[in-house]
């Protein structure tokens, strides 16, 4: 019984929609899913609001499958419930957006927008179609957007990344390598590969390896060779054609292909190896006065009992490959017994154009197809039988209907390839000459309502996902400056990825199972070429070379890993700023530990592991600094902030980390970091920039220079003798920092002297050097002293009620400051 299809009295949107709130403008729907569309729907219900031109006008409603009464319906589609159940009319089961058969699917009705609020309009009603979508269509036309559509955002999100090596990182940071596919098709189409011919690089590369014999005919061996250098493309669709549990095919077509968007079209396949398809045609053009406009081409599966009632006019089909059965059976005329030796075949579903019903038994024969030709009509009912061994490759030769009406320009590439189109006449006559031979073949009525009331199941209907799946460029939304930038680096990094193609094929590294040199390879080759690869997965391969007793091959994985990770730390430092760098180092990090264990325990001696041990420190305590917060640190972090700061070796880590470290450290936190041999390694890499030429122009004359170096040493050195020295008397402490006052002082006169020359020189060099003097932070720091060491001169004659807290503060105030100005050293010396 078919689906109803109109609701006579359709119920009121205010007590029907959950959404619905009176007195408020109508909920906004986006990104409605516009491209795919059912012919079935088109042709019989144009103008229906499912229909593709009206699709968008509407707000869309998805009904739930809920007890009590209602209906009740949904624009969320969080909210989907199950669906109805599948119909025993398999033809009831397609989706009215995709026309693919489905198990379930979902009831939408929909209702005009109104410009005002809906309070305005308490008597709206839904409109009175009723549509059966899928769950994937239904999220689209809710709003949700589609794998497709998020994958591409992502895309355009990437390439809009500065630089190469940001975008592999993030390409690898973000898709797995099922994604990789559909992120080649994006690159294609913002390279500006037609879409007709996105997504075939591989087997672009495959067809030029093909060739075609100029000094003899075409063989099927010629074809079968061909056929085994590739990877064929997978096909999710044309389900009544499948073996039953299968859930996909290995089968493409050359020449005329379905799809749903542009309709009779060239096929992908076809623009991507037209080698391919002039040896296929060659064997084709063997057979006199035969016309075809496609071959389909199947590997290793038996199709199911099913008719092409979109062919028009005879095919030949020929199998080839080291197999044995496996011959086509086709239906004698009318289905009944002929011979004792005919083979009976049970129909499962309706069959196009026949009066069969399921469960009816019909006889044929069975020919022999290996390597043999074969003459028939694909609208008579047709199956492969079963097969042993393989492969088995079939390819079947014949004109699908309307091929005399294609576009101008896939009519000259068909004939560029040597496929001998057939014109409308011929067409016709082989039309006539099927009906007057087959008089239980049924010509189709055109009126509506047969054709709504009788849908029978057409294998031809059904067309393959990448035919299906044509749609605009992707960025036709950015202006021209915008898309020629995002098509040079597009062209750029399929350039880079095609390069690295054998190494790393696409990212494909999870889950291959490879040999231990090939390991090494990719590892040393993605060190060189600064290739994404997932670092859990070079950790993993690492970890499992380094058994107990790790062979030479093994310790030549661990030193390639070693080598590719460091150069992962380094490019990670560069990007620090990147969004997905500090997801991609906590990870790093957390792995690392066990890989470093497993190391230790092999007694190995690495080449670049104590450079990586080093980094892999430097980014934990940068980690640590940039991730806990300021009230927390101190307790957490300082002893071994402390001890971690003395294998700091670059100066991104030690500026960053002295920065924050002053930033959140209490007057606690700094004695704890003190006594846990933090100020001896602030003080040696303070000595190191001192030693070292500062940036060029700070000061002008040599010796004034030396004079500044060696009495802010000294000061230093007070200060550092001065703190790490126990409490004591308070006297003692004060007279610690009279000293140090006076240490300092010279220095205070030798600043006024600088500056008295600048005044009267009035120099601009002078001034300019001068002020990049005072912007590294040593002004600021010497005042700081000063003022300190006033205040307590100050207080010298409270010496007796000075708390040793307000020591003990004083104190943190001074590692403060030489944090702070240590930071602005390092900073300059990084310059």
């Amino acid at each position: 019984m078919p689906r109803p299809r109109h609701d006579e009295n359709p119920p009121l949107v205010s007590q029907c929609f959950l959404q619905f709130v009176e007195d408020e403008p109508d909920p906004e729907q986006h990104n409605k899913t516009i491209f795919k569309q059912s012919k079935e729907i088109t042709k019989r219900f144009p103008g229906a609001p499912i229909s593709k031109h009206h699709r968008a006008k509407y707000i869309w409603l998805c009904q739930l499958q809920l007890q009590g009464p209602g209906p009740f319906y949904t624009m969320s589609p969080k909210d989907m419930t199950e669906g109805l159940e599948p119909s025993e009319d398999l033809s009831q089961n397609h989706c009215d957006i995709c026309g693919r058969p489905c198990g379930r699917l979902h009831v939408f009705r929909a209702f005009k927008p109104c410009t005002g609020v809906a309070g305005m309009h308490p008597d709206r009603r839904l409109h009175s179609f009723i549509s059966y979508v899928s769950k994937g269509c239904g999220k689209g036309l809710l709003g949700e957007p589609s794998p497709r559509a998020e994958l591409r955002a992502k895309v355009l999100k990437i390439l809009l990344q500065q630089t190469q090596t940001e975008i592999l990182e993030q390409l690898a940071d973000t898709f797995g390598p099922k994604e990789m596919k559909g992120v080649i098709v994006e690159l294609e189409r913002y390279a500006g590969v037609k879409n007709n011919q996105a997504g075939t690089g591989r087997f672009v590369a495959a067809d030029a390896k093909i060739r075609v014999p100029t000094d003899r005919a075409a063989r099927p061996e010629d074809v079968l060779a061909a056929l085994e250098s590739f990877r064929w493309p997978l096909c999710h669709s044309r389900a009544n054609v499948r073996p039953d549990g299968q859930l996909k095919l290995e089968a493409f077509c050359l020449g005329i292909a379905n799809s749903y968007s542009v309709g009779l079209t060239s096929s992908k396949m076809t623009h991507a190896m037209k080698n391919l398809a002039k040896l296929v045609v060659a064997l084709g053009r063997q057979l006199p006065g035969h016309r075809f406009s496609t071959v389909q081409l199947n590997l290793n599966y038996s199709a199911r009992l099913h008719v092409d009632g979109n062919n028009c006019g005879s095919s030949e089909i020929l199998a080839t490959g080291r197999f044995g059965q496996g011959g086509l059976w086709l239906m004698n005329p009318e289905g009944k017994k002929v011979e004792e030796d005919d083979v009976p075949m049970t129909v499962t579903e309706p069959l196009k154009g026949y009066d069969f019903r399921p469960q009816d038994v019909i006889y044929g024969r069975v020919h022999d197809i290996n390597g043999k030709w074969f003459h028939f009509d694909g609208r008579i009912p047709h199956a492969a039988m079963p097969y042993t061994d393989g492969p088995r490759v079939s390819l079947v030769f014949f004109c699908r209907k309307g091929c005399d009406k294609i576009k101008d320009a896939d009519r000259a590439l068909l004939e560029e390839l040597g496929f001998p189109l057939p014109d409308s006449e011929w067409l016709q006559q082989q039309d006539t000459e099927f009906h007057q031979t087959h008089p239980a073949f049924k010509r189709r009525r055109v009126d509506s309502l047969r054709r709504e009331s009788v849908e029978e199941v057409d294998s031809e209907e059904e067309v393959d996902e990448e035919e299906a799946d044509v749609n605009d460029f992707p960025g036709s939304r950015e202006s021209s400056s915008e898309l020629q930038e995002l098509k040079s680096k597009a062209q750029a990094l399929l350039e880079c990825l095609e390069e690295n193609r054998s190494a790393f094929s696409n990212f494909s590294v999870a889950g291959e199972k490879l040999t231990w040199e090939e390991r090494g390879r990719k590892l040393r080759c993605y060190a060189q070429q600064l290739c994404p690869i997932p670092c859990d997965t070079a950790m993993e391969w690492m970890i499992e070379a380094a058994g107990d007793k790790p062979s030479k091959l093994g310790t030549d994985i661990i030193e390639a890993g070693i080598e590719y990770l460091n150069v992962c730390l380094d490019e990670c430092r560069k990007s620090s700023q990147k969004p997905g760098i500090d997801r991609k180092l906590t990870r790093f990090l957390e792995n690392f530990a066990a890989l470093q264990q497993a190391i230790e325990n092999t007694g190995l001696n690495v080449p670049g592991l104590g450079k990586l041990v080093s980094d892999s420190t430097a980014w934990n305590l940068r980690r640590s600094c940039k991730a806990v917060p300021a009230k927390t640190f101190g307790a957490r972090s300082p002893a071994r902030a402390a001890e971690m700061l003395q294998q700091l070796s670059h100066p991104d880590d030690q500026k960053f980390v002295l920065h924050r470290l002053a930033t959140v450290m209490d007057t606690a936190e700094i004695q704890e970091f003190i006594s846990a041999g933090g100020l001896t390694a602030l003080m040696v890499l303070a000595g190191e920039f001192l030693q070292s030429n500062p940036p060029e122009g700070v000061v002008k004359d040599s010796a004034m220079r030396l004079r500044v170096m060696d009495k802010f040493q000294k000061g230093i050195a007070h200060a550092k003798m001065w703190l790490e020295e126990p409490v004591g008397e308070p006297g003692a402490r004060l007279e610690k920092l009279s000293t140090l006052q006076q240490s300092f002082n010279p220095l205070l006169e030798e600043r006024d002297s600088l500056q008295a020359k600048v005044l009267k020189r009035r120099g601009a060099e002078m001034w300019r050097r001068i002020h990049e003097l005072e912007n590294e932070g040593w002004n600021a720091l010497l005042e700081r002293l000063a003022s300190l060491a006033c205040q307590l001169r100050e207080q010298r004659s409270c010496q007796e009620q000075l708390a040793s807290a307000n020591l003990a503060s004083s104190a943190a105030e001074v590692v403060r400051s030489l944090l702070r100005c240590g930071g602005r050293h390092l900073q300059a010396a990084a310059c």
